[in-house]
């Protein structure tokens, strides 16, 4: 081979490596964005039935998961607004992104079998060189998560070209500083540098901002002890269903925690997840009970069956279920409040949906009411109570075993796994 071919298929190559992340991230985006909306497009079909004194029903939850797959279908959105996802926003930080690859993966194999990559023990060539690649691996990661959270915008691409620029700056300083040393080369063996250089392409603020968020007193600022108790962590592992691989899965769209899953838009997660619709519902459900009553009486609330944020209304009236809901969640086991108090006439009147009327002078209820007041529990339920209805809205048949209809299997749909 040619030694001019070579250079050709060299440049050629390492231009591949810089310019295949942004162009695999824009048509990644592209494809996500249209699975999505087909999603979000079905759903919009399924939920034509909801009216509102014959006017069609607008759910805010479904709407805005709508106008953020398929903003052209917002009637409010003006057509002389400059559309932000496009093209010239992102030329100029993809290209220096792009650019900061192919000088970076230049530095790194230049030279043939002698370049940087090959023989990077006890040089400050290789040390840069792995502490590039540590950056880059990071950036294709960071970059398909922003896809997968569909928020990928021109700062994503800035974030990625800094981690990279401040990755291959730390590695230099910590070779000239510390590693140039015997003591410390002698200490810490040929090659070690090297894996340390590939850990800096991760971290390159050395672990501080996680030793800061783990330890804050290092930030030599006092917190109180009342402080402290507050500071508690409830994870996914606590919902009924989510398993280790499933609270991996909704890590990747930052829901980290029960606050997370409690106040997330269901919808968004179904449209955004293999999960489904109703099983999504029972999460969120599950989680704004957690949120609401904590760790500790959840479990005593679950010993009576009562699981999501909306079972704990039905245990107001049974008298059996009201003595130990009043001791899970008043901690007391007075017998003045365990006689239910029917609610006034404005109260029922006022009730919409499937919410149970609640006695304002009634301190357990009045708990109750608090706890269903909050906006991410009230969004829920309007999502609930058009599901419920249309699943009440089912004819029932009185037919003889043998005159059971047969009916056909429905097509494959986006919307088959919401059932």
């Amino acid at each position: 081979m040619s030694q001019d071919l070579q250079i050709i298929l060299y440049w050629l190559s390492i231009a591949l490596y810089s310019i295949l992340v942004p162009l695999g991230v824009y048509v990644g985006r592209m494809n996500v964005r249209a699975s999505r909306r087909e999603v979000v497009r079905d759903l919009e079909r399924l939920f034509q039935f909801a009216k509102s004194d014959e006017a069609p029903l607008i759910l805010p939850s479904f709407e805005l998961v709508k106008y953020k797959y398929d903003p052209e279908s917002n009637p409010g959105r003006s057509s002389i607004e400059q559309d932000a996802n496009s093209f010239r926003y992102y030329l100029f930080p993809v290209s220096m992104y792009v650019i900061l690859s192919l000088l970076c993966f230049h530095f790194a194999f230049r030279g043939g079998e002698s370049s940087n990559f090959w023989k990077p023990m006890g040089s400050l060539g290789g040390m840069i060189s792995y502490a590039f690649f540590g950056g880059y691996i990071w950036s294709i990661q960071y970059l398909i998560r922003r896809i997968a959270n569909f928020d990928l915008s021109p700062i994503s691409f800035f974030q990625a070209f800094m981690h990279i620029v401040l990755a291959v700056f730390v590695a230099a300083a910590l070779w000239f500083g510390i590693l140039q040393s015997e003591i410390v080369a002698n200490y810490l063996g040929k090659g070690v540098e090297i894996g340390l250089a590939f850990v800096i392409g991760f971290f390159p603020d050395l672990f501080l901002s996680i030793l800061i968020a783990k330890f804050p007193w290092i930030r030599l600022r006092r917190v109180s002890e009342a402080s402290k108790r507050l500071q508690e962590e409830l994870p996914l592992d606590m919902i009924v269903g989510i398993d280790p691989f499933m609270k991996l899965r909704l890590g990747e769209f930052e829901i980290e925690d029960v606050q997370n899953l409690a106040t997330i838009n269901p919808i968004q997660i179904f449209v955004e997840t293999p999960y489904g619709l109703y099983e999504v519902m029972d999460w969120v459900a599950q989680a704004q009970l957690i949120l609401a009553v904590g760790a500790a009486r959840t479990l005593e609330l679950r010993k009576i069956n009562v699981r999501t944020i909306f079972d704990l209304e039905h245990c107001l009236k049974n008298d059996t279920l009201r003595r130990r809901a009043v001791r899970a969640l008043l901690d007391t086991d007075g017998t003045e409040l365990c006689k239910y108090e029917a609610p006034p006439a404005d109260a029922v009147a006022k009730a919409k949906g499937s919410e149970i009327p609640l006695n304002e002078m009634d301190e357990l209820q009045v708990t109750v009411a608090c706890i269903r007041d909050d906006l991410h529990v009230r969004r829920l339920r309007q999502i609930w109570d058009v599901i419920n209805s249309r699943l009440d809205e089912r004819p029932a048949r009185d037919k003889k075993p043998d005159q059971a209809e047969v009916r056909p299997e429905p097509p494959a749909t986006p919307l088959a796994r919401a059932a």
